[in-house]
Formats: C-alpha cells, structure tokens, sequence
C-alpha cells in the first residue's frame, strides 16, 4: 500500500508516574507541511478497552494497577488522511517503602 506524500505520521510519548497506575500521554504526531492535523483518537486497552479519548494530550491516564498495556494513536489529517501508532505500555508496581 502507498502512503500520500501529504499523510501525517502518528507518534507520542508516554512516562510512567511511579504509582503502580497512573501513566503520562503527550502527541508528538506531525503534519506534512501544507496540511494539519484535525484529530486524535487514543485507545487505552489492557484486553478490553480501558478508555478512548479524542484529545491531542490526553495527560494521566489511570490503567488501575500495574501491567501491561496496548496504546494506539490514530491522527487524521484535514484531507482525511490518517496514521496509526500502536504500542505496549508497562505500568510498573508501586515501589515498596520499608
């Protein structure tokens, strides 16, 4: 399949907080110059759906506990073009405190 010169690229970054639940989102997608991006769509998914947002920075998302988790990101652009970025989170346990 072949991508228009003109699609946006899809792409954030996240930061566990260190709570054993909660993770920072931020979009780092970018538009071909000429054109902008008019949507986001984020699914947070640990098995089932845990939310979807149509924020650009959806900010601190709470998965309710440590583990494993699927996060994807579909821009669409104001020509209707679109791309997605999927990727596995790991939320990591509270840290232990003696």
């Amino acid at each position: 399949q072949t991508v228009p010169p003109t699609a946006p690229t899809a792409d954030f970054n996240w930061t566990d907080l260190g709570d054993g639940d909660h993770v920072l989102f931020t979009d780092d997608s970018t538009a071909v110059t000429g054109t902008t991006l008019t949507s986001w769509s984020w699914t947070f998914d640990g098995g089932e759906v845990i939310n979807m947002l149509s924020e650009q920075n959806p900010g601190s998302i709470s998965f309710g506990g440590a583990g494993n988790y699927v996060v994807s990101l579909r821009v669409t652009n104001n020509l209707g073009q679109s791309d997605t970025m999927m990727t596995m989170v790991t939320v990591e346990p509270e840290p232990v405190t003696p």
